[in-house]
């Protein structure tokens, strides 16, 4: 399959316990598990960088993907809303200026129960290729 050439070990590493966690996407206290990719190599080589990490999360057996910093949630009255921090350089100024890439902006998902799927803005947390459905 690789025509003969011998190819690299790679060792990775995760620590799960900080690159996993749970957070609430309704106020009834429906939770999704988030997986943040921030997997290295043994040689400390990480595969995040300035714009964050590759992420999912995981809800009624489904996968949703994007990629960025770590989102966490805001309750509020009627739903939750779903923070999703992101490199500067997917934003701009009110004056249409856009950020530097260091720069932080935020996108916001809600959770749709009936739908089982978020709502954002020009789909902020697609369907992953990885999930069953």
């Amino acid at each position: 399959m690789n025509d003969g050439v011998e190819l690299e070990a790679y060792s990775f590493e995760a620590n799960l316990d900080e690159n996993m966690y749970q957070i609430q996407l309704t106020p009834e206290g429906k939770m999704g598990t988030v997986l943040i990719a921030d997997f290295s190599c043994t040689n400390d080589r990480s595969l995040c960088g300035s714009g964050g990490c590759h992420q999912y999360i995981m809800v009624d057996g489904k996968i949703f993907q994007r990629h960025g910093h770590r989102p966490y949630s805001i309750p509020n009255q009627n739903q939750n809303f779903i923070i999703l921090p992101s490199s500067g350089g997917n934003c701009s100024w009110s004056n249409g200026e856009g950020l530097a890439g260091a720069s932080t902006c935020n996108q916001i998902a809600v959770w749709d129960e009936n739908q089982s799927s978020f709502i954002s803005n020009d789909n902020q947390l697609p369907l992953s290729e990885l999930s069953p459905e």
